[in-house]
């Protein structure tokens, strides 16, 4: 039973991380026009809005589930937030990074990245949506034993961790390859997915 929980956990880990979402494309965003260090920041904040979805789901759950799914204008305020940074991204002034050049983030930048981490995933209802239905699939099946979703949720975020580092990897191995154009052109493709995502989540508070 152990191996299956931790096998089971580190598998919704591993989706998770590559779930095509608007901090999937801001990571690999922040990966290539700041670099690594950078986007391991933002990506923390967007770990800690995370547990932080998870824990409230926990205490919650049957009452959020319906706050959430009744309520549209958590939707349509989610999906224009998070439509106006695409659009953000997109127009902003193109800066190029040669890959030799190390570039450290100050304090005051990396409190910034933290927070937009945290508060871009925080805004997409469909986190909180996400953690409430796996709380109420895993706990249903392990009768909420907190010990047992313990084991469970620290193998998730053990390798959604590990998963994140190899995708900020990539996009950095990605820069060092790519012409400055490629990189440019991938950024605003990156900038069109988050578009395309918060009018999706738009559209279903709409309708």
């Amino acid at each position: 039973m152990m191996l299956e929980l931790l096998l089971q956990g580190a598998l919704l880990g591993i989706l998770l991380a590559f779930l095509i979402g608007p901090v999937f494309f801001v990571l690999l965003d922040t990966s290539i026009s700041k670099g690594p260090l950078a986007a391991a920041v933002l990506d923390l904040g967007i770990l800690t809005s995370d547990l932080f979805c998870l824990i409230l789901a926990y205490l919650a759950s049957r009452q959020l589930e319906h706050l959430v799914q009744d309520n549209p204008w958590f939707f349509i305020v989610g999906g224009v937030a998070i439509m106006a940074y695409g659009v953000y991204l997109f127009v902003k002034p193109f800066r190029y990074q040669r890959p030799s050049q190390k570039h450290i983030p100050s304090t005051r930048k990396m409190l910034g990245l933290f927070t937009k981490g945290f508060l871009l995933n925080i805004v997409n209802p469909g986190v909180i949506l996400f953690w409430v239905t796996v709380v109420l699939l895993v706990g249903s099946r392990y009768n909420m034993e907190p010990r047992t979703l313990g084991l469970h949720f620290g193998a998730t975020f053990f390798f959604f961790i590990l998963a994140d580092a190899f995708k900020i990897l990539g996009a950095e191995r990605l820069k060092k390859l790519a012409r400055p154009r490629q990189v440019f052109r991938f950024q605003r493709l990156l900038a069109g997915g988050l578009v395309l995502w918060g009018a999706l989540v738009l559209l279903r508070g709409l309708w």
